[in-house]
């Protein structure tokens, strides 16, 4: 039984073991077709070949994971009070992430309403009683959801007003509508020629009114200026059951029709401008707030049957939306096709489907995301009981699908009781697929617009038991990326394991431990991951961590190392002055502090400079390196392989027509110090956000420094001319901007390309149509005329070639061609979709070459700026700044023409005395600010008051010194941060007594009392209660900490229970040597084992039972009985000699052999060395003479002897144990 109840607590400590060693997730690629619920392979519809997927899971570390959420279907309780609405929300956040999901798409546009604070349209009933001047719930809701890594997608139906149940005519709901809503004068609801019916008894705004759309983009830009939402979102209601015939007037107004479409075609035209508009909206809206807004689609799951094998209803034909134009034209920034059937659906499988658009994301800056109709389970194909991982496991084949969508979010509300798809797929996910909380899926359309910023000040800082990491917060970023990776691994960050937790704070802390190296990188607002920054050790206190941190820094240090910097000194001061002493790398520290310090002074001269400079570089421009710090600047490219701008001379190396940002280094050195920042330039001709319009749709065919399949005799070339309209850019064609100065019209060069003249005379020139490039011969080419302010003042498309045209000065008009017409956004294309009164800015780039120009450009910067006597450094500063760069970067030619430098040089004469004389001020307030110090003197301890008058002994010769605004305020934030670290009386009673409250609470809690066992408790608590007394007595720090370092001293010398049973197992058996070999081995095993089982438990209990079953068993032993074997040789050595027969001299040598053998035997520690010691003596025994006819022994004594000894073997074989 005991034996039995040994291997089974062996059992339970290797068993505990494993159940809490964390399995690591090994993602495989190999595929296995995947089997309905009948057990047979599954085949794509119409077809033979099996639908496979994944045999494991993919685990990626970006991951689209969202859910739609609506009170139209119930997800989310109505509005009643501001609690209610915060305990609602917090449910579904919890809800959210308990499932691991990353994104909502939360609907706050269901029929021409708003659950928003809204002037345009009224307010959704499920929010009636909200208060928004108190309270915003959709404000709380986004936040709320930013706070846990949660992006918000504004989910809005654009189109619909009633979906059904409306009997009367469309005359009457407009009526009510205004009657109702008076507040909403221009929403197009009330406005019955903008309505449509849909089936029997719903409302549609009519998709092709431009009022329409123009209501639409007005409620986005309400929604983006007012919300921080994520995205806006649009499901799959457009031309929902809108007859043919029901928007025929609007099909027939004139100029409604330009392109001549048929019906069906002009639906889906009319949807495509809605998309466009608000693709431009958007563009505009992160042009100028920097703010990314995604436009995320949902239509049904397919596009056309034809193309995806499917045999459902085609969104391109029965809704007029081609969701493929979509992608192709970059209007939407992600797809989300509700591919909401089952694996099994007969004729539009989800496997069907997904590899269907998968193909379609390919090869375009577009995210494909695939929705999944939970509710339909289990019909409507939701047959397999394991069909959300087989779907999952399905969708990771492909590498362009980018994440999931869920619809709808009630069913996570109770998936115990859900269907058995639901409940053991959605568990799946929650357990296993979902487990690790991940940022969202890299936003492809945005992931090179916007930068991607490492953490900065990565410190550890080491605790009793885990270490915290903590950075500075980066701004506009969504969250952060913490790993955690094997010591001699490198990390990947796409492997799930590497991956420790996504964050949304700037600080965590992690498990202490030697074996992991962490690594902190911030998530930008696109979800692209920046460049890791790894952690270092954690920093301690005393000599020996302070001694370890100073020796980590680096020579020079970055501004990155100023908080460890801080972290260290801290440590420093806290140090007693024996201790400080035997720092013998402080002037490292010093000298570090010093390089920080002329950092922070040359980090704003530096960013003067880049807010001087540039971002946009289109023409030459040499990067300004003027600064009024003693430092040099200069400029490199990040990237080598980038440099198309020479950054010193200020030559464009190649004609890049594209945006093109590329990023700078900006340094400023001084004596051997360098500060740098990025700076992202962009040196293309297209703005960033713009969209540039290249014939043959390629870049490469206009200029020959872009990549590109254009060669010689197809490369059509650039005129240096562009034409840019609603964020477009158009590019002319090398010899196609053409000067008129008669009515004799100069020819085209390229007649398949749009032509511009430009009238450059100061007179009216009359041209005829037919001259030009004009084509009079084919429907929707023509012309337009721009006038000199750049508004449209004419778009024709007259085709008499005997037409006149009138130019007057500085006009210009474009002859629209074939080309024009096959570009990626034909926007001249009819003519007239450019109507009279549109902006047109020409751009004339060779001109900006021109010296005669470009010096007009400095004399209108230097004329800007007031006179001399006028010029403050706090508005002006900057304004000459740039104007003294711009002239610095003339040639020397234009700075000949510059016909106004002499207010330039005053104006640097007067800024330098400015400067002067605020230099002097700000010194004057330092001092000021140091002898308040100084007459506080009293306040202070005597030893504090000499630190006081160091402090300022030293500052104040800097001050004097200093040269700069910037070095004064460095040099005096250091003191008054020195100042403020020394400690009054005041605040040293205080501390004393803060610290020695601190110092019981640590020394109580230093050791863990469930360690030990009740008599030891006792011993602490009352070694406890005189540590306490001596910290009440203690006088100064140095006392409090010599008490405290001598109690942890003592407390460490208290054993635990483990402590306790080690040595009880290890002493226990006092002498190996007094068992048998057997017991021997089977004793060492008995302690090798128990010393280990006692490391594994993991309570008294257990290991006082580990300590009973030990004693048991070595108690059950039986020690080998060495006194009675050597007592018995003895006897025989007695009993063996006849003395009679003997001499007196030769009994005298037995006696001798006797005694010898006898101490010999008392030494014997085995029954083999005592027989052997026997046998020896009786052997030298019988040597010695005889007298004559004796024997040495006694017949009946040998036979005792054999019969003794042979008994006692059969003992000791009886009593060895067998192991």
């Amino acid at each position: 039984m005991q034996i039995r109840k040994f291997f089974i607590y062996v059992l339970v400590i290797i068993g505990s073991f494993f159940l809490t060693t964390s399995i690591l997730v090994d993602a495989g690629g190999s595929t296995t077709p995947i089997k309905k619920a009948d057990g047979t392979d599954l085949k794509y519809h119409n077809s033979s070949e099996t639908v496979l997927r994944l045999t494991e899971y993919t685990y990626p570390t970006q991951d689209f994971r969202g859910v739609w959420i609506s009170n139209f279907v119930g997800d989310i309780a109505s509005y009643t009070s501001e609690a209610q609405f915060k305990a609602e929300v917090k449910s579904v956040l919890d809800i959210i992430e308990e499932f691991g999901l990353n994104a909502m798409v939360f609907h706050i546009r269901m029929h021409n309403d708003a659950m928003y604070d809204s002037a345009l349209n009224p307010r959704r009933s499920y929010w009636k009683s909200v208060d928004f001047d108190v309270f915003d719930p959709l404000t709380y809701l986004i936040e709320e959801s930013h706070k846990r890594g949660i992006e918000f997608h504004a989910w809005l139906n654009p189109y619909r007003v009633v979906s059904s149940g409306h009997e009367g005519s469309l005359e009457s709901y407009a009526t009510n509508f205004r009657n109702t809503y008076p507040e909403f004068p221009n929403n197009p609801a009330g406005d019955v020629s903008m309505l449509v019916k849909s089936g029997a008894s719903g409302i549609y705004m009519n998709p092709g009114e431009p009022k329409v759309r123009e209501h639409i983009y007005d409620s986005i830009e309400e929604i983006i200026q007012k919300y921080d939402v994520d995205a806006i979102h649009f499901d799959d209601y457009f031309y929902n059951n809108i007859s043919d015939t029901e928007d025929n007037v609007t099909y027939n107004k004139p100029n409604y029709n330009p392109l001549g479409l048929n019906k069906a075609d002009w639906r889906r035209y009319q949807v495509n401008l809605l998309m466009q508009g608000i693709d431009d909206l958007l563009n505009d809206h992160f042009e100028a707030t920097g703010k990314i807004v995604q436009f995320g689609i949902s239509p049904t799951g397919i596009y056309k049957n034809s193309l995806s094998g499917t045999a459902g209803q085609e969104h391109f034909y029965s809704l007029y939306c081609d969701s493929v134009a979509w992608i192709q034209n970059g209007w939407i920034d992600y797809l989300m096709p509700q591919t909401y059937w089952g694996l099994e659906h007969t004729v539009a499988g989800f496997a069907q489907l997904t590899r269907f658009w998968s193909g379609v994301a390919e090869g375009y800056d577009v995210n494909m995301y695939m929705g999944h109709g939970i509710y339909m389970a289990p019909g409507s194909g939701w047959t397999n009981p394991d069909e959300i991982q087989n779907r999952f496991l399905n969708l990771e084949m492909y590498d362009r699908i980018d994440g999931s969508c869920f619809y709808k979010f009630s069913y996570f509300k109770d998936v115990l009781n859900a269907t058995e798809q639901l409940k053991r797929g959605l568990t799946l996910l929650k357990n296993d697929y979902y487990a690790k909380k991940v940022p969202g899926t890299v936003v492809r359309s945005y992931a090179n617009k916007v930068p991607s910023l490492k953490v900065n000040n990565l410190t550890v800082t080491k605790k009793t038991q885990t270490m915290l990491l903590s950075w500075d917060e980066v701004e506009n970023v969504r969250g952060y990326a913490v790993y955690s990776v094997p010591k001699g691994q490198t990390l990947d960050k796409n492997n799930i394991n590497h991956l420790y937790q996504y964050i949304q704070t700037n600080s965590l802390e992690v498990p202490l431990s030697a074996d992991f190296d962490y690594y902190v990188a911030s998530v930008n607002m696109a979800n692209v991951v920046s460049e890791v920054v790894q952690a270092g050790e954690a920093l301690t206190g005393g000599v020996e961590g302070v001694t370890k941190g100073i020796d980590s820094l680096s020579d020079p240090v970055s501004l990155a190392d100023e908080e460890t910097v801080q972290t260290i000194r801290g440590f420093y001061e806290a140090l007693t002055p024996s201790e400080k002493a035997q720092i013998t790398n402080y002037p490292k520290l010093v000298k570090a502090e010093n390089q920080i310090l002329a950092l922070k002074e040359m980090r704003p001269a530096l960013q003067e400079v880049i807010q001087r400079t540039n971002r946009h570089v289109f023409t030459d421009y040499v990067f300004p390196v003027n600064t009024s710090f003693d430092g040099n600047v200069s400029w490199r490219f990040k990237n080598p392989s980038e440099a198309v701008h020479d950054l010193v001379g200020g030559s464009r190396l190649k004609a890049i027509l594209s945006a093109y940002p590329a990023t700078l280094i900006a340094s400023l050195e001084k004596d051997g110090l360098v500060y740098e920042e990025e700076v992202v330039v962009n040196f293309g001709i297209t703005k960033v956000g713009e969209t540039p319009l290249f014939y043959r749709n390629s870049a490469s065919s206009m200029t020959k420094d872009e990549p590109g399949p254009y060669n010689e005799t197809s490369h059509i070339g650039w005129s240096g001319k562009v034409l840019r309209v609603n964020n477009h850019v158009f590019f002319i064609a090398k010899n196609n901007y053409l000067q008129v100065t008669s009515s004799t019209v100069p020819e085209t060069y390229w007649l398949s390309c749009a032509s511009l003249y430009h009238n450059v005379t100061a007179s009216d020139i009359t041209i005829r149509v037919g001259d030009t490039a004009v084509i009079t011969d084919v429907a929707g080419y023509g012309y337009i005329i721009i006038d000199a302010s750049g508004y449209v003042r004419v778009s024709s498309l007259d085709r008499n070639p005997e037409a006149m045209i009138t130019l007057k000065p500085n006009e210009m008009m474009l002859a629209v061609r074939y080309l024009d017409s096959l570009l990626s956004n034909p926007i001249f294309v009819p003519v007239d979709k450019i109507s009279v009164g549109t902006y047109i800015e020409f751009t004339d780039y060779d001109a900006l070459t021109n010296p005669a120009v470009q010096a007009q450009k400095v004399i209108d910067l230097i004329d800007a700026l007031p006179s001399a006597s006028e010029i403050t450094l706090e508005t002006d500063l900057l304004q000459f700044m740039i104007a003294r760069d711009a002239y610095e970067a003339l040639s020397d030619e234009a700075k000949a023409l510059v016909t106004n430098l002499d207010k330039l040089e005053s104006a640097e004469e007067k800024i330098s005395e400015l400067k002067e004389q605020v230099l002097n001020d700000a010194k004057q307030d330092a001092l000021e600010l140091l002898d308040q110090f100084q007459n506080n003197l009293h306040l202070y301890s005597e030893a504090n008051q000499q630190t006081v008058i160091n402090i300022i002994n030293n500052t104040k010769p800097a001050l004097q010194n200093a040269a700069t605004i910037t070095q004064v305020e460095a040099i005096i934030d250091n003191a008054l941060t020195l100042l403020d670290n020394v400690l009054t009386i005041e605040e040293e009673i205080a501390l004393l007594n803060q610290q020695k409250a601190l110092a019981k609470q640590n020394l109580s809690q230093y050791l863990n009392l469930n360690l030990y066992s009740e008599q030891t408790v006792a011993l602490i608590n009352a070694f406890l209660a005189s540590a306490y007394e001596q910290v009440d007595n203690a006088v100064s720090m140095e006392e409090l900490n010599q008490v405290i370092e001598m109690s942890e001293s003592e407390l460490d010398l208290f054993i635990t229970v483990w402590d306790e049973a080690k040595t009880f197992v290890q002493t226990y058996v006092e002498d190996l040597s007094i068992y048998t070999e057997v017991d021997q081995r089977y004793i060492q095993i008995l302690i090798e084992r128990s010393l280990n089982n006692i490391d594994q438990a993991e309570t008294k209990a257990e290991v006082e039972e580990i300590v009973t079953t030990f004693k048991d068993w070595i108690d059950s032993l039986t020690p080998i009985d060495y006194e009675s074997m050597r007592t018995v040789a003895k006897n025989s050595l007695d009993s063996y000699v006849n003395f009679k027969k003997y001499t007196e001299e030769n009994k005298q040598t037995i006696l001798n052999i006797i005694n010898d053998a006898k101490e010999q035997i008392d030494q014997a520690t085995t029954q083999e060395a005592i027989d052997e010691i026997l046998s020896t003596a009786k052997a030298q025994i019988d040597e010695v003479p005889k007298i004559q006819g004796g024997t040495n022994c006694q017949l009946k004594a040998a036979y005792l002897y054999i019969f003794i000894v042979a008994f006692g073997l059969v003992l000791l074989g009886l009593r060895k144990k067998r192991y």
